[in-house]
Formats: structure tokens, sequence, C-alpha cells
């Protein structure tokens, strides 16, 4: 079943990596490299998953996650 996906995750290499093995896996996935930019994507279109670094600049996972449930 195809699947909608974002990728936060402010190391290149690793976000690279996922998304070429899951768009190839058949699914739709979105890449972004922060929290901000990932919660200003959740509002623009949903996600059926959202897999995030925790670790990252400003925003991390924790606080990327909370913030985009309380929107929905």
């Amino acid at each position: 079943m195809k699947k909608s996906i974002l990728i936060v995750d402010d190391d290149e290499l690793l976000r690279g990596l996922l998304h070429d093995y899951l768009e190839a896996d058949g699914h739709e996935v979105s890449c972004c490299c922060n929290g901000p930019d990932a919660i200003r994507l959740s509002k623009e279109r949903n996600f059926d998953i959202i897999l995030t670094d925790y670790h990252m600049p400003g925003l991390n996972g924790a606080e990327v996650t909370a913030t985009i449930r309380k929107l929905f």
C-alpha cells in the first residue's frame, strides 16, 4: 500500500538514503531538514507517516511531533 511519508532530518546523507529507499518501495516521499519546515509541510498536506530525527537544531523531533499532533 502506497504511503505518503515525510522525512525530517538535518543529516543530508541519511535523509537522501531514506528518501531513495522508500521511494523505490513505491511510496510518495517528501523531505525537509528542520522542524519549522516539517510543521509548514504538515499544514499544507497530510502525511501517513512522519519520520523525524530527534536531535536537530532549533526544534527537536519530540517538539516537532508534539506541535504537529496539536494541529490535528
